[in-house]
């Protein structure tokens, strides 16, 4: 088979893996589910190289409401995943988890991270495990009925490591090279 024949399947199946992105938006309108307590803010925006502890609950006996969507799996290994709060009211803030969110459960299971804060639009990242999805999960800062026609969105985008780079960089090299060779 030609050199130049594979060239385009090559740079399809390299490009194909180096980012998808989701967008998720919610205004609180008062329907939503409530539950016991908020992730506490402890201002530290996750980073999935060095992983924060869960950060507690804050405020178990106050109800809030909640808004959660599983966003998809985005592979078979451990992914790097990026999410960038657009936009937000004071009243949100947003948090990831894996196979399954806490709902009006344990916001402490299945826990990967979350902004840290909830009146910026900091950016923060989680390593979500291979094979599981992703879910957001937000919660109102203020007590029900408060944040009624507040807001949020966001986007979830995974960003490749350098070896993906790399190991395309020395694909194209290899066929190059073969190339010149012929």
């Amino acid at each position: 088979m030609k050199l130049r024949a594979l060239l385009p399947a090559v740079l399809v199946a390299g490009l194909g893996t180096l980012s998808s992105a989701q967008n998720f938006s919610h205004t609180w309108d008062g329907t939503e589910p409530t539950r016991l307590g908020r992730l506490f803010r402890d201002g530290i925006p996750s980073n999935h190289t060095a992983p924060k502890p869960f950060p507690g609950v804050f405020n178990p006996g106050t109800s809030y409401y909640y808004y959660q969507v599983n966003m998809g799996g985005f592979g078979p290994g451990d992914i790097p995943i990026y999410i960038t709060p657009i936009a937000q009211t004071a009243v949100s803030h947003i948090a990831a988890y894996h196979t399954m969110a806490p709902g009006a459960g344990d916001m402490s299971v299945n826990y990967l991270g979350d902004q840290g804060s909830s009146s910026v639009t900091s950016p923060f990242s989680v390593l979500l495990p291979g094979g599981t999805d992703l879910w957001i999960f937000v919660t109102t800062t203020i007590a029900v009925p408060g944040g009624v026609g507040e807001f949020f969105e966001g986007n979830v985008s995974t960003v490749p490591e350098p070896g993906t780079f790399i190991a395309i960089g020395i694909g194209l090299a290899g066929l190059a090279l073969a190339r010149r060779r012929k």
